[in-house]
């Protein structure tokens, strides 16, 4: 028997409520996480520079987007380096400070380089395909866009908003043709930033630390699923009122050192003469740290806790706002870039204690 009932349910120390029409007998899957792959070093060969994305092929080959290196590299299933994708310049398959990692199909790689206005595609063997001509030039990162299910590519492009910067996502075809425009989530509170002008460098920005922000994303429907991570809430379409996943989760109190590793992270924004304001700064940290999509269009969340566990966690949901289980990793997960979560596998970024960034590969199974 079905019942349509508001599920709450207290996991680890945290409450999820969503609508949903639920078996009586229905509980949430008991999720485990093992740590198959890591790759990287402090040095040589292995080391890596800014990693802007990763993802996976079908075969469990890795792709690890460096920005600053002007490449990706691509690594098999026992972490050993195969071949490099790209190389810096303007040319066939040279990258300008790439930004993202798409894929067309099972065996075509896009990395999106608007560095040079363009996508520069690949074969998963390494073989240079060609490129496309993408419609705006300027840099996003992380890249917000993807393919869809029909294989359509969404990217952004400018769009007016007074004096401000604003885009919007437009759905091309296999030519490149416009079918679509996919307007983002509004940030429903103003975004926290402290702003200074200088007389050499004009007015700087520098986010506020631990204040609230808009994350959003697109699953392979081009359906727009955002959080405005103040609260454990997320919704689904870009104006809507009612979350689909919610949970009583609120975000740990700042401590006295969070606030001086963040004044200390901002040492480059006071050097060229900005100010900053710790009064602005909250005494509590967002209630989300960042959420992504499968390849089945479930959301998997990473909630904001306490500085030891942070990083350690993900929530577990269907697409339609059910909680399927909750997991412990066994490692300290980045939420910059974005993980990604293909065929079972979990693919994303730890750092060590020195802030030297190591790619993982993390086997995820629930009973």
């Amino acid at each position: 028997m079905n019942l349509h009932l508001v599920v709450t349910t207290f996991i680890g120390g945290l409450f999820f409520t969503a609508a949903q029409s639920v078996p009586t007998t229905a509980q949430p899957s008991k999720v485990t996480a093992e740590l198959e792959l890591r790759i990287g070093a402090l040095g040589g060969a292995y080391a890596f520079g800014s990693v802007e994305a990763v993802t996976a092929d079908r075969y469990g080959r890795v792709y690890v987007l460096e920005s600053d290196m002007h490449r990706a590299r691509v690594f098999d299933r026992d972490g050993r380096l195969r071949h490099t994708l790209g190389r810096e310049g303007h040319g066939p398959g040279e990258l300008d400070s790439p930004v993202g990692l798409a894929w067309e199909s099972d065996t075509l790689l896009w990395i999106i380089d608007p560095g040079n206005n363009r996508a520069s595609v690949f074969c998963s063997n390494g073989a240079y395909v060609g490129d496309r001509l993408l419609p705006s030039a300027f840099a996003l990162a992380p890249w917000p866009g993807r393919f869809d299910r029909s294989g359509n590519l969404l990217h952004y492009a400018p769009a007016k908003s007074g004096d401000e910067f604003a885009y919007v996502m437009v759905k091309y075809d296999s030519q490149m043709v416009p079918l679509d425009t996919i307007i983002p989530p509004t940030p429903p509170a103003p975004i926290e930033v402290f702003e200074t002008r200088t007389e050499r460098y004009g007015v700087v920005r520098a986010s506020v630390p631990f204040a609230p922000k808009l994350i959003w994303r697109l699953d392979s429907g081009a359906k727009v699923w955002w959080s405005w991570t103040a609260n454990f809430a997320i919704y689904t379409g870009a104006d809507a009122a009612t979350p689909i996943i919610t949970s009583s989760h609120s975000g740990p109190r700042v401590t006295g050192a969070d606030r001086a590793a963040a004044i200390e992270g901002l040492r480059r924004f006071r050097q060229v003469g900005g100010r900053v304001d710790q009064s602005r700064i909250p005494d509590k940290k967002p209630a989300l740290r960042t959420f992504f999509l499968d390849d089945e269009d479930q959301v998997w969340v990473m909630p904001e806790l306490p500085n030891e566990q942070t990083g350690r966690r993900l929530d577990w949901f269907d697409g339609d706002g059910k909680h399927l289980g909750s997991v412990a990793l066994p490692i300290r997960l980045s939420s910059a870039p974005p993980p990604v979560m293909r065929g079972g596998r979990l693919y994303g970024v730890e750092h060590d204690e020195l802030g030297v960034p190591y790619v993982v590969v993390i086997r995820v199974s629930s009973s």
